[in-house]
């Protein structure tokens, strides 16, 4: 049981570390330090937004710095994810069902053994 969990959670880590940030946002990352620093937007009494020229800058830097990080990493992520994962949940049924039925044998030899 532990040597399956060990496999599962290696796995697991190995395709949380796939490339992708997940929205997760860190000011060191290349993608955001690249873009120079502007004030915050202030709110209006209205309820709308004023952004400065600096904002606007900085928010139009951020759209292309974020749509090129999307181009590379479309093209970084192996598309057959998907298929690996089957492949893996396919191969632990499998193994679960072979372990099942030895182990019922198992009981089945015991029970027929001291049944009678």
């Amino acid at each position: 049981m532990s040597l399956v969990l060990a496999v599962f959670l290696a796995v697991a880590g190995a395709e949380l570390d796939a490339g992708t940030d997940a929205g997760f946002f860190d000011s060191a990352d290349p993608l955001y330090s690249t873009c120079q620093e502007a004030p915050q937007p202030v709110q209006l009494d209205g309820g709308s937004w004023l952004l400065g020229p600096e904002r606007a800058s900085r928010n139009a830097c951020l759209m292309v710095s974020c749509d090129e990080r999307r181009r590379v990493l479309e093209t970084a992520v192996p598309q057959m994810t998907a298929y690996n994962s089957l492949g893996f949940y396919l191969a632990l049924f499998a193994l679960g069902i072979g372990a099942g039925g030895i182990l019922g044998w198992g009981l089945r030899e015991l029970v027929l053994m001291f049944g009678h």
